[in-house]
C-alpha cells in the first residue's frame, strides 16, 4: 500500500467514524483538517524520493491530495519570506545539497527574457557552466527560442508556474492549474516537462507542497540568493559578501526575467545588474574552488 493510499484509507476512516469537523464549525472532533494536514504532510514528507523527483502519482492519488488541502483551507496567513518558514510548510523541499565536495547549483528565475536571457547563457557558455533555469509558462511560450536554446546547451528547466501568481493566496484547484499549466507550456514548445518546480518568490504552503508532491515534482528553494546582495550597494562588494556565503552544496538564486509577459498589472523589473554581477560571481567561485552547475549535475555529482 503507498503512503497516499493508505493516506486515503485512514481519511475515509475518520469520515465514516465522524471524527472529522468538516465544516469548520465549533462542533468537537477528534481530528479537523487542518490537523490531519499537517499530519499528512509529515507522512509525505518521510516518504518522498531523494535525488532525482518523484514518481507520477495516478488520478486517484492527486485528487486525494486535493481533498486533503481544500476544504476550509485558504492558505498561509503571510507569505513564506524566509527559509526558516518555508522549511516550516515544505519540510521535504531541497534548499541546499549537504556535501563536502566543492560544487554548488546555479538557478535562474523569471524568464526567458529577451532582455537578459541570451546574454545570461552567452556568459555561462564562455566559462562551460551549466544551471537551472526556473521558466514561466507564458514567457517560454513568448519566447520558444530561447527557452530552447537552455536547453540544447545543456542547462535544465525548472516549473516556475504559468504566469508567476503567488501561490499560497489561491486555492489548492488553482494552484494545481497552475503547475500543471506551466508544465504543460514546456510540452507545447517542444521540451520535456521538468520534474523540478520552484514556487514564484519562494512563497509557499503546506498545500503547494502536498500538490507538488503528488504531482511529482521536486520543489527546490535556495540558500543564497544574488539580487539580496547586489541590488542596494556596489555590486562588487555585494559579489564578495554573497561568495563568503557560499558553502559546499549551496543553490544559488539569480533572475534572468524581470517581467510575465502578458501581465499588465505587475512591476516590470531591471536584472541588468544581476547580468553585470554575474560574471564576477563565476570568476568568484572558481577562484575559490568551487564548479557551478544545475540542480541535476549538483545532485548526481553529490549522490
Amino acid at each position: 500500500m503507498t503512503v497516499i493510499k493508505w493516506l486515503i484509507h485512514e481519511w475515509e476512516s475518520l469520515c465514516e467514524a465522524g471524527a472529522v469537523n468538516k465544516g469548520g464549525t465549533s462542533q468537537p472532533a477528534a481530528v479537523t483538517r487542518r490537523g490531519f494536514l499537517l499530519g499528512a504532510s509529515c507522512v509525505l514528507c518521510s516518504a518522498a524520493s531523494a535525488a532525482l523527483g518523484y514518481r507520477i502519482g495516478t488520478a486517484r492519488e492527486r485528487e486525494t491530495a486535493r481533498r486533503l488541502t481544500s476544504d476550509g483551507f485558504l492558505g498561509t496567513a503571510s507569505p513564506t519570506k524566509t527559509n526558516t518558514q518555508r522549511r516550516r510548510v515544505q519540510p521535504n523541499a531541497l534548499f541546499r545539497v549537504p556535501t563536502d565536495k566543492p560544487y554548488v547549483a546555479l538557478t535562474f528565475d523569471d524568464g526567458p527574457d529577451v532582455r537578459y536571457t541570451s546574454t545570461v547563457l552567452d556568459l555561462l557558455a564562455d566559462r562551460k557552466v551549466t544551471a537551472t533555469f526556473f521558466m514561466i509558462g507564458v514567457n517560454a511560450l513568448a519566447n520558444p527560442e530561447l527557452a530552447r536554446r537552455a536547453v540544447s546547451e545543456g542547462h535544465t528547466a525548472g516549473n516556475h508556474t504559468y504566469d508567476h501568481r503567488e501561490l499560497e493566496l489561491l486555492r489548492p484547484p488553482a494552484i494545481e492549474v497552475e503547475i500543471e499549466k506551466g508544465q504543460t507550456a514546456f510540452r507545447r514548445i517542444g521540451l520535456d516537462g521538468p520534474p523540478w518546480f520552484r514556487p514564484p518568490k519562494g512563497y509557499t504552503d503546506h498545500a503547494v507542497g502536498v500538490l507538488a508532491d503528488a504531482d511529482r515534482y521536486r520543489t527546490i528553494f535556495w540558500d543564497v540568493a544574488v539580487e539580496h546582495y547586489i541590488d542596494h550597494q556596489p555590486i562588487a562588494q555585494g559579489v564578495d559578501q554573497l561568495l563568503a556565503e557560499v558553502r559546499p552544496g549551496s543553490i544559488i538564486l539569480a533572475h534572468d526575467g524581470g517581467h510575465v509577459v502578458g501581465v499588465k498589472d505587475r512591476p516590470i523589473l531591471s536584472r541588468a545588474r544581476t547580468v553585470e554581477a554575474l560574471p564576477l560571481l563565476l570568476d568568484g567561485l572558481a577562484k575559490r574552488g568551487f564548479e557551478a552547475m544545475s540542480v541535476d549535475a549538483l545532485l548526481l555529482r553529490t549522490s
